[in-house]
C-alpha cells in the first residue's frame, strides 16, 4: 500500500506540462534513454508519510518552437 501511496505524491506534484518519476523508476532498464530527448530536472522532495526525503526527476514538455 505505501506503494501507492508514493505514486499518487509523486504524480500530484507534476504541473499540467510535465511528467514526474522516482528516482526508483528513472533507474529502471531503458528509462533514461527513453526520456532522454526531454528537459529533465532533479530534485529532492519530502513526501507525507515518507521519513526520507526522494529524488524526483520532472520531465517537460518539448519546446516546439
Amino acid at each position: 500500500m505505501r506503494g501507492l501511496n508514493i505514486v499518487a505524491r509523486v504524480q500530484n506534484l507534476a504541473d499540467g506540462d510535465e511528467i514526474c518519476i522516482t528516482e526508483e523508476v528513472y533507474g529502471a532498464p531503458d528509462v533514461a534513454e527513453i526520456v532522454a530527448p526531454y528537459p529533465l530536472t532533479k530534485s529532492e522532495v519530502q513526501l507525507k508519510g515518507v521519513s526520507n526525503a526522494m529524488s524526483i526527476y520532472r520531465l517537460t514538455q518539448m519546446d516546439m518552437t
